[in-house]
C-alpha cells in the first residue's frame, strides 16, 4: 500500500473515532427539536380541561417548558373550571376516594402561579394533610400528594408520614409497585421523583440508590423498559423525569445506556413527525404519551440548563417572599458508579453543612402554608436577593418565554454545524496529501 493511501486511511480513522465519541450525545442534541414539536402539537389542540388527560398534565407540560407563560390568558378558561370544581367540593376534597385528584390540580395550578390554598375561598391543599385520606388510594395517592405539597413547600403535617409510607413500600428488588410484589418501573420512577428533595436523609438516600440499581438492571437492550409486557414511551418519560430530578443525565449516564442507546434516546424513538408521541411503537399518536413526553423533556432541559426541577415550582410562586431555592445541580457525564450514587451536589435544600436528622424536614418546611418567609434570607442562583424578593420575570425568563432558546439548544445547534465541517475538512486534507505525494 502506498504511503499516500496510508495517510488517507489514518485520516479517515481519526474522524470516524471522533464521530463515534460524539454518538452518545446524539439524543441529547436532538431532544430540543422533539420537545418543540411536542409542545406545538399540544398547544395546537384543544384548550386544557380538568382531567388526567388533556388537563393538568397538559397544563404542566406547557407551563414548565416555558412554551406558554404561566400568566398567559390561555390558562384562564382552565382556571375558571377549577374554581367551579373547588366550590362544589366537599371541604376542599374533589374526590373522597382519590387524593390524586386534589394533588394533580395542585400541581397544575402551582405550575401556572396559582395558589391552591385559596381558590375562590376554597383550600384544596389542606385535605392532603389528612394522611388517612391520602393513603386511601395507596402508594399512588401518597406519591402524588407529596409531589403536590412540595411544589411550593406548602405546610403539611403529613409530610413525614408520606415519606415513611413510600419508604416502607419499597420491595426487596429496589422498586415499588401499585399492588403485589412485582416492581413496576413507572411507579418506581415516580417514587424516586417524590423522594428526591429528601435525599439528604440517609434512609431516603439508600432507598433511591437501591431503586437506581433496579432501574439500571431492568433496562432493555434498546434503552427502553418493559412494563406490563409493553415497551412504552410513558415508562421512559417517568424515568427521564426521575433521573433529571436527581441530577443524573438521562442522555449520557452509562448506567442508563444499553448497547449505546440511552433512556432519552428510547423516549425520542416514540416521537412522530406531527410532534405527537406514541404509547408504543406503531400505535399512533397518544395524548397521554405526548403530555408525559413533553414534561419529561422539559424536566431534562431544566436539568441541562441548571433550572429548578420539574416539580419545584417556586420560580413561579405568587409571593413577594419565596422559600430558599433548591441548590442548582451541575450536570455530569460520568457520575459516581454504583453503589455510591450520590449526585455532585446535595439535592435536599440545605441552609448549612449540618447533617439532616432522620425525622427533620427540609428547610422549606419552616415556611408558612402561604409560603411566606419565616426564617433564612432568600438566595437565588447564588445571589442574595434584596429584601427577600425575586424578580421572576428576569431570573426565569428563559423558561417563561417560549421564543427564547436555552443556551444548551444554541450550543447543540452550533455543534452540529461544526462537526460535519471538521469531517469534510479532514477528508479534503487527506486528498491534498495524496495529490502532493503522487
Amino acid at each position: 500500500m502506498s504511503e499516500a493511501m496510508q495517510i488517507l486511511r489514518r485520516t479517515i480513522a481519526v474522524f470516524i473515532a471522533i464521530c463515534t465519541l460524539l454518538l452518545p450525545f446524539s439524543g441529547t442534541m436532538a431532544y430540543q427539536d422533539v420537545l418543540s414539536g411536542a409542545l406545538s402539537y399540544l398547544y395546537g389542540g384543544s384548550a386544557p380541561d380538568y382531567g388526567s388527560v388533556g388537563g393538568e398534565w397538559k397544563v404542566m407540560a406547557l407551563a414548565r417548558s416555558g412554551h406558554v407563560s404561566p400568566d398567559d390568558d390561555y390558562f384562564e378558561r382552565y382556571y375558571e373550571q377549577i374554581e367551579d370544581i373547588a366550590l362544589s367540593s366537599q371541604d376542599g376534597i374533589i374526590d373522597v376516594g382519590k387524593a390524586t385528584e386534589n394533588a394533580r390540580v395542585v400541581i397544575a395550578l402551582s405550575s401556572i402561579g396559582k395558589r391552591s390554598t385559596d381558590i375562590s375561598g376554597v383550600d384544596i391543599v389542606a385535605p392532603l394533610s389528612d394522611f388517612n385520606f391520602v393513603k386511601r388510594q395507596g402508594i399512588n395517592g401518597v406519591i402524588f400528594s407529596l409531589l403536590a405539597v412540595d411544589t411550593y413547600g406548602f405546610e403539611c403535617p403529613a409530610r413525614n408520614d408520606m415519606i415513611a409510607f413510600i419508604l416502607g413500600r419499597q420491595l426487596e428488588s429496589g422498586g415499588w409497585a401499585i399492588v403485589g410484589q412485582s416492581a413496576d418501573i413507572d411507579v418506581t420512577a415516580m417514587a424516586m421523583t417524590a423522594l428526591a428533595p429528601y435525599r439528604g436523609r440517609d434512609n431516603v438516600s439508600r432507598a433511591i440508590d437501591k431503586a437506581l440499581s433496579f432501574i439500571s438492571e431492568v433496562q432493555s437492550e434498546d434503552g427502553g423498559f418493559i412494563s406490563f409486557s409493553v415497551s412504552s414511551s410513558e415508562t421512559c418519560s417517568q424515568v427521564v423525569v426521575a433521573l433529571s430530578t436527581l441530577g443524573i443525565d438521562a442522555g449520557s449516564d452509562p448506567r442508563f445506556r444499553k448497547n449505546g442507546t440511552s433512556v432519552l434516546d428510547a423516549l425520542l424513538s416514540f416521537s412522530l413527525s406531527s410532534g405527537a408521541f406514541e404509547h408504543e411503537h406503531g400505535g399512533g399518536a397518544s395524548a397521554m404519551a405526548t403530555e408525559q413526553a413533553a414534561y419529561a423533556l422539559a424536566a431534562y432541559r431544566r436539568f441541562k440548563t441548571g433550572g429548578r426541577s420539574l416539580y419545584d415550582m417556586r420560580d413561579v410562586m405568587p409571593s413577594a417572599s419565596l422559600p430558599t431555592p433548591a441548590p442548582t445541580i451541575t450536570p455530569t457525564v460520568a457520575p459516581t458508579p454504583f453503589p455510591t450514587l450520590a449526585p455532585t451536589q446535595p439535592l435536599s435544600p440545605t441552609l448549612s453543612q449540618t447533617p439532616i436528622e432522620e425525622n427533620t424536614l427540609p428547610p422549606y418546611d419552616t415556611y408558612t402554608h402561604e409560603g411566606s418567609l419565616t426564617g433564612a434570607p432568600l438566595q437565588t442562583m447564588g445571589t442574595l436577593a434584596p429584601e427577600n424578593t425575586l424578580d421572576a420575570e428576569a431570573t426565569f425568563s428563559l423558561f417563561l418565554e417560549g421564543s427564547q432558546k436555552p443556551p444548551e439548544q444554541i450550543d447543540d445547534s452550533l455543534l452540529w454545524l461544526i462537526v460535519p465541517g471538521i469531517i469534510v475538512a479532514g477528508v479534503a486534507l487527506g486528498f491534498i496529501f495524496i495529490k502532493r505525494r503522487a
